[in-house]
């Protein structure tokens, strides 16, 4: 939860369940996010000035198709 742009390497795959209900499909995204780094730009940021950190997630939706 960072409120500042990160810049760094992103990567991901994703897979669709298609017809789970006529018309609605079930997508799965995993991602993953390496070498995120951003300039310390806020007085409650920890030092050093520099902070780096690698970021994972999976995002499971609905898509309609029309």
């Amino acid at each position: 939860n960072v409120d500042t742009p990160a810049y760094g390497y992103y990567f991901g795959f994703g897979t669709q369940l298609l017809d789970i209900m006529p018309k609605w499909d079930l997508c799965v995204d995993v991602s993953n996010r390496l070498d995120m780094a951003r300039r310390k730009s806020k007085e409650s940021d920890p030092p050093p000035e520099n902070l780096q950190y690698d970021v994972r997630g999976v995002t499971i939706y609905l898509s309609r198709r029309f």
